[in-house]
């Protein structure tokens, strides 16, 4: 029911804000995949977990993740959603993060089997003050992967 996958939803967002790993890495599946619009894929609950006190609660703090118009089903939702963090990186350290971004979340048997998100990077980039050669080359980058993803006749890339 779309009302259980919402409140699974919220208790997603309410792990991320505690820094909690093992609560939020028992929100999925035991082979699920997080694919995380900075750090990449992640594969299975301690690799997801890891992700979290590794990496994301390494790098900031005082995290807000705000899930909004959610929509779907049983199997899959879609919402999008306002984040933000306090850097703890050196050359950022105490600059707020901003980003807007939306995210799939697809369950089996009740659990997250796979999320993916999008957002605006490279404006999150920005606003946190990392220069502008800097984001062009990591924007650079994710246009790279993402072009040798695609079909180059159907999508006339090259």
């Amino acid at each position: 029911m779309i009302v259980d996958r919402i409140a699974h939803i919220q208790r997603f967002s309410e792990a991320v804000a505690a820094g909690d790993g093992p609560a939020f890495a028992a929100l999925f599946t035991a082979d699920a995949t997080y694919d995380d619009v900075f750090y990449g894929p992640f594969h299975g609950r301690d690799a997801i977990a890891r992700m979290m006190s590794d990496l994301w609660h390494r790098d900031g703090c005082d995290f807000v993740w705000e899930m909004r118009d959610p929509i779907g089903d049983d199997d899959r939702v879609y919402v999008n959603w306002l984040f933000s963090f306090t850097s703890r990186k050196a050359e950022t350290a105490g600059r707020r993060a901003v980003m807007r971004g939306a995210s799939l979340f697809a369950f089996e048997g009740g659990l997250i089997a796979s999320y993916r998100e999008w957002c605006d990077g490279g404006a999150t980039l920005i606003g946190l003050g990392v220069p502008v050669t800097v984001v062009g080359r990591v924007l650079g980058q994710r246009d790279a992967a993402l072009r040798a993803r695609l079909d180059p006749a159907r999508h006339r890339v090259g």
